[in-house]
């Protein structure tokens, strides 16, 4: 008994197969027509489009046969892989040596064979389209090379398919590439239109106050020159901050910020925030709290951290009227640090914190951002910021907040732990 042969570049020969994408799908229209022709003109019971697999083969078409699939080993079919570009053709099998003891072939009365190979362009032999009879019979020289000619047109069917996986893959690309395209379109717009009136907006306030102070000075109360002096200040912290983000915004745009975690002491990362927001802070006259236990530890990018605690303390500020208070607050949970800011502002529905944070998952989001109670304006992208970077950190924002009543802020940091090293990753 003859066992079916391996191709003597099997690796390579199934690798094609695979390319294909046919191997163990349904049956198709125009292969079953293949095989429907191919029987009425051998006038032949049985036609199959046989894929040969690694141990299998898979009955692309099939007329006259049930199963979808066969062993290989004792096949028929597996018999042409190491013939590119000739017929098998058994007209009596019991009286084929190769054959006669066969237990598969005998089992399912098979008495004559012929089959074309499906060959690649390459060479790779990857299936056969073949007739069987229950009876012995021979094959005219027409019928073999009708035979032969409707074996190319299985592979024209088969290359054609490998043609539209190709097409759909490269449009699949394409709509991917011009959806970044249409992504970075919208950071553009979005950049000019912060740099055209956010950002423009304060410096037209500061060179007309100081124009005013130049020519004007010794015409002013010394009240009129603290008020001058302190919107200068206000106006030029503000512009400064919305710069800062701006250029963080085009650090992840650009993939160019890299995420650097080290062993921070939160209570000295508090301090330094807590110096450049009490101003802000005693402005409204609002009172600013930093607390976390002594010598509590975590492990993340202190820039980042920063950032993320200004913006959401400033956001705080803005939205809470004078005489309020904003409290920021860590806990160690397990081999996490746990950050809040909370503050007794003016609050949020279930649906504007939705809408919050529906645009922060966004980097690119067209969002509005609503004035605070002294009329404070900014751009939203303080809370995009925030959230990348919360990201970054393997955490993310949350937020809890009830109207007239405050808004709570939170998102967790990995504590740090005597194994852990310091790394530095470029942000995707």
């Amino acid at each position: 008994m003859l066992v079916a042969p391996l191709a003597e570049n099997e690796a390579e020969r199934l690798a094609a197969l695979h390319q294909y994408g046919l191997y163990g799908t349904a049956p198709e229209p125009s292969y079953e027509d293949i095989v429907r022709l191919l029987a009425t003109i051998c006038g032949t019971s049985t036609a199959l489009v046989s894929l040969i697999g690694e141990d299998q083969l898979w009955f692309k078409a099939r007329l006259g046969y049930m199963p979808s699939c066969g062993s290989r080993k004792y096949s028929l079919c597996g018999h042409v892989v190491n013939r590119p570009a000739q017929l098998l053709i058994v007209e009596d099998t019991l009286n084929d040596p190769r054959f006669a003891d066969n237990p598969e072939i005998l089992a399912q009365n098979i008495r004559f064979y012929a089959a074309a190979p499906l060959t690649t362009p390459e060479g790779h032999v990857v299936g056969a389209l073949c007739t069987v009879h229950d009876q012995p019979m021979q094959l005219s020289v027409a019928q073999q090379d009708a035979l032969a000619a409707l074996a190319r047109q299985v592979m024209r069917n088969m290359e054609l398919h490998l043609s539209n996986q190709v097409l759909s893959a490269h449009s699949k690309q394409l709509e991917q590439q011009t959806d970044a395209l249409q992504q970075l379109n919208q950071s553009k717009d979005r950049f000019f239109s912060i740099i055209a009136h956010d950002l423009k907006a304060p410096f037209q306030g500061i060179l007309g106050f100081s124009e005013l102070l130049d020519t004007d000075l010794d015409e002013m109360s010394h009240t009129e020159i603290r008020n001058i002096a302190s919107y200068l200040h206000d106006t030029a912290a503000g512009a400064f901050k919305l710069l800062e983000n701006l250029l963080n915004w085009a650090m992840v745009e650009s993939g160019r910020l890299t995420y650097q975690p080290k062993s921070l002491c939160l209570e000295s990362v508090f301090d330094l925030v807590e110096g450049s927001l009490s101003g802000a802070a005693r402005h409204k006259n609002i009172r600013l709290q930093l607390s976390c236990p002594k010598d509590l530890r975590l492990y993340a990018d202190e820039n980042m951290l920063r950032s993320m605690i200004r913006n959401l303390v400033s956001n705080a500020v803005k939205f809470t009227p004078d005489g309020g208070q904003v409290n920021v607050s860590a806990i160690q949970l397990d081999d996490r640090v746990e950050i809040q800011v909370r503050d007794t502002g003016v609050g949020m529905s279930m649906e504007q914190v939705q809408q919050i944070l529906s645009n922060i998952a966004n980097v690119n989001a067209q969002n509005s951002s609503t004035q605070g109670t002294s009329g404070e304006t900014g751009t939203g992208l303080g809370l995009v910021l925030c959230q990348q970077f919360a990201l970054r950190h393997g955490s993310h924002i949350q937020i809890e907040s009830t109207p007239n009543q405050g808004t709570v802020f939170r998102f967790c940091l990995p504590a740090m732990v005597s194994h852990q090293l310091p790394e530095t990753v470029a942000m995707a």
